[in-house]
């Protein structure tokens, strides 16, 4: 990520700036980060989970896009998955009018620049979203799926980790099972 403005922005300014530009940012507490352009594979990998999350969605719930950003109050920041799991009542921040504040289901596709971030410190971020009950992680050049999830009964994240063609990632959010295949679909040539 590159930082993008040379002073701290406020919440306010840093809306203003997505508006004006049209652009996604990151914004962390005043600092200002553009988001990076992904690949061809990373498009058609986060594609072909948003089609597979909507065709395992419960009554109430919605999944976004990558467009869809999440305001962490607690820690002042707002993230943009690249795709997520949302069910109602919707929640809106009050904070970041362009954010909602409530998702069951958060997912990225990792690549080489932004693997560590994602694992690291961006679970952190969103592990403060009191609603969100699992994190997935897809690798792009590999068939590997990690997932975290909130054990309802002591609230202890659990992990657990899907690899390979027969394989199929349990979604515990959603009490769905989707075949990594499908995941994966189409992405041999790229």
């Amino acid at each position: 990520m590159e930082r993008v403005a040379t002073k701290f922005l406020s919440l306010e300014e840093y809306n203003q700036l997505e508006e004006q530009t049209q652009t996604r940012y990151e914004y962390h507490g005043g600092e200002v980060f553009a988001m990076a352009g992904g690949t061809p594979k990373h498009g058609i990998i986060a594609g072909n989970i948003i089609g597979l999350l909507k065709s395992q969605l419960n009554k109430g719930c919605r999944v976004g896009s990558s467009d869809l950003k999440f305001y962490i109050e607690s820690i002042n920041k707002s993230l943009y998955p690249d795709a997520s799991v949302i069910c109602r009542p919707y929640q809106v921040s009050e904070h970041d009018r362009n954010a909602l504040i409530n998702p069951i289901l958060l997912v990225e596709v990792l690549s080489e620049s932004t693997a560590n971030y994602d694992r690291g410190s961006k679970f952190h971020y969103y592990s403060e979203l009191l609603s969100l009950r699992e994190y997935m992680l897809i690798e792009q050049n590999t068939w590997k799926v990690e997932t975290r999830y909130r054990n309802t009964a002591d609230e202890e994240w659990k992990m657990n980790w899907f690899e390979g063609e027969d394989a199929s990632v349990t979604l515990h959010s959603m009490n769905a099972t989707i075949p990594l295949a499908d995941i994966y679909q189409e992405t041999e040539d790229l």
